[in-house]
């Protein structure tokens, strides 16, 4: 089987490479990634911790389809897997479990949500 054909670094550093990346590139690219996930803060100083997630499973047993699913088809009935804050979290940490501040997704949904900043 012949080789790949070489190419430049994605790193953008002009070395021609037979990967990806050249090994200072990649080494840097690694070492980057280790410093994203060292700076996030855990779930559960973010206000996910073991009394959310309780109150999740029972907020969930309650309202167990996605209201956004039944909004835009009433005959598509899909089970809610997310509880999505009204007001984030990180704004309103005093509504953090507060069902009138929640609604129950299914995750597309909570995903849309999510990435449109709501």
């Amino acid at each position: 089987m012949p080789d790949r054909p070489k190419r430049f670094c994605l790193g953008h550093c002009g070395r021609i490479v037979s990967g990806k990346y050249c090994e200072q590139c990649g080494a840097k690219r690694q070492q980057k990634r280790r410093e994203q996930v060292d700076d996030r803060v855990s779930a559960c100083k973010r206000g996910y911790d073991r009394r959310w997630r309780e109150f999740r499973l029972v907020y969930l047993s309650k309202h167990p389809l996605c209201l956004d699913c039944l909004q835009e088809q009433p005959q598509r009935l899909t089970t809610a897997t997310d509880v999505h804050h009204v007001q984030k979290l990180q704004e309103r940490p005093d509504l953090r479990l507060e069902e009138t501040n929640l609604l129950a997704l299914c995750g597309e949904h909570h995903d849309r949500r999510t990435a449109r900043g709501e």
